[in-house]
């Protein structure tokens, strides 16, 4: 599979002991190709997202509200895509609480769902 002409790989390893705190990795595809510039000013202004370069780290969320973000990557040469760094605290920011906001989303614009 390894050497299949069509198989294309993003890999990233990262092995760090933490008390609290969870990290991704993410590559998408999307659309259309970004600049680097409109990428980082979608992102600028949020209060659920923040900048953190060259990279966050769980230390650096833990205990915090919200979602560290960085090694946020443009890549318009390569089937546009993103590529970033994330970290939260997963004792704040997790299962429990994506539900909660989840089912928030879902009661605003779909009344009668809940």
């Amino acid at each position: 599979i390894m050497h299949h002409p069509q198989f294309r790989a993003s890999v990233t390893c990262v092995r760090v002991p933490v008390a609290r705190g969870h990290s991704i990795a993410l590559w998408a595809e999307v659309e259309r190709p970004l600049s680097q510039e409109a990428l980082t000013a979608a992102y600028k202004d949020s209060r659920a997202v923040i900048l953190r370069e060259p990279y966050p780290t769980p230390l650096d969320a833990a205990g915090k509200e919200g979602i560290f973000m960085g090694r946020l990557r443009a890549h318009p040469d390569d089937a546009p895509s993103v590529s970033l760094w994330a970290c939260g605290d997963n004792l704040l920011k997790g299962a429990a609480s994506n539900v909660v906001g989840i089912a928030e989303i879902v009661r605003r614009n779909i009344p009668h769902a809940l």
